[in-house]
């Protein structure tokens, strides 16, 4: 333990003669300033120095060009995959579009708020497969005639106002 005190009290003092040394058989004074004998620090060196915001500033704007491009594909890729579903859900409700006709027609029997939600949901998930399907003038048909079916019912015709396609739907 004295060693190691001695050793910090030379790291400290300028004057190697004000420090008491070892006597025979331990350090030599020569032993003593080469073990602790500071070496200089080459700064032209250092990390810290040779870095700087005109040797980075490229890299941060090709990085940031990167990023921009690699959240552009997931964007993509997302809207690709999500189209892709919404694709299939139009396909599926297209083949089966009887059958939802049907359901909405079921719905609107009902005569209720609850009821006519559904039904208005169903035509309109209708209307949207008919129009990827390039089907307009056949939803267009089905729709004056559902509309006819229930124009008694003044609150599903009003849900179903937006799909009007040139047909009165509030008659």
């Amino acid at each position: 333990m004295l060693y190691f005190m001695w050793l910090k009290a030379f790291d400290t003092v300028n004057d190697i003669a004000a420090i008491p040394m070892f006597e025979l058989g331990q350090l030599t004074r020569q032993q003593a300033i080469a073990m602790t004998k500071k070496e200089a620090v080459n700064k032209q060196g250092a990390y810290q120095y040779w870095l700087n915001a005109k040797v980075i500033t490229p890299y941060i704007e090709k990085g940031l060009k990167q990023f921009k491009q690699e959240q552009a594909a997931v964007l993509a890729q997302k809207q690709l995959a999500e189209t892709a579903l919404k694709e299939a859900e139009h396909t599926e409700v297209y083949r089966q579009r009887d059958h939802v006709w049907q359901q909405a027609q079921i719905q609107a029997k009902r005569a209720c708020a609850s009821g006519y939600d559904q039904a208005s949901r169903d035509v309109h998930l209708l209307a949207e497969a008919y129009h990827s399907k390039g089907e307009r003038t056949a939803f267009e048909l089905r729709f004056r005639r559902f509309v006819s079916n229930n124009k008694n019912r003044k609150a599903l015709l009003t849900r179903l106002q937006g799909l009007s396609l040139g047909c009165d739907v509030a008659t």
